[in-house]
């Protein structure tokens, strides 16, 4: 299954099992440990040609382009060797304003004035005190068609009376 890249199903008629079976076998600790030491043999041996092969293309490409990414690759497997990494990522900061902002100046800072330049131009006016009466509600009834605002409302006077 390893050295021939075969599937499960595949390796397990090989050798006469079910597809099942090995699938049990292949979760057993020896088991896993084994295929684990198989893969890690293959994947040197594969890197060493890879290796191999991308020296052949770093020395002997017809396209700059092709020797050029294989000398890129070879030495980016040392990282005392390794190329930089360019990236081309913008940094924009729109719509921020800045943030903490320290003046640093000397001798004593100037009084600030916060008297009121002019008085408010009128004074908080509330419905309570000196807007109209209650529009009454369809469930107070006919009895109870406006209740009686200066009970409720401090300052309040009937239009009516």
């Amino acid at each position: 299954m390893v050295e021939d890249g075969l599937t499960r199903a595949k390796a397990a008629e090989t050798v006469g099992m079910t597809d099942h079976g090995l699938y049990s076998a292949l979760r057993k600790p020896h088991v896993r440990a084994l295929r684990r030491e198989l893969v890690g043999a293959l994947r040197e041996s594969a890197a060493s040609r890879t290796i191999a092969r991308a020296e052949h293309l770093a020395d002997s490409a017809e396209s700059e382009h092709v020797r050029n990414d294989a000398n890129k690759w070879l030495a980016s497997l040392d990282p005392s060797t390794a190329p930089v990494d360019r990236s081309e990522v913008a940094v924009t900061h729109r719509n921020l304003g800045p943030g903490l902002i320290i003046h640093i100046t000397s001798g004593e800072p100037a009084a600030l004035d916060v008297t009121p330049v002019r008085p408010p131009l009128h004074e908080f006016a509330s419905r309570e005190k000196h807007g109209a009466l209650p529009v009454p509600h369809p469930a107070w009834g006919a009895q109870h068609a406006q209740p009686a605002a200066a009970e409720q409302f401090e300052g309040m006077e009937r239009d009516d009376e």
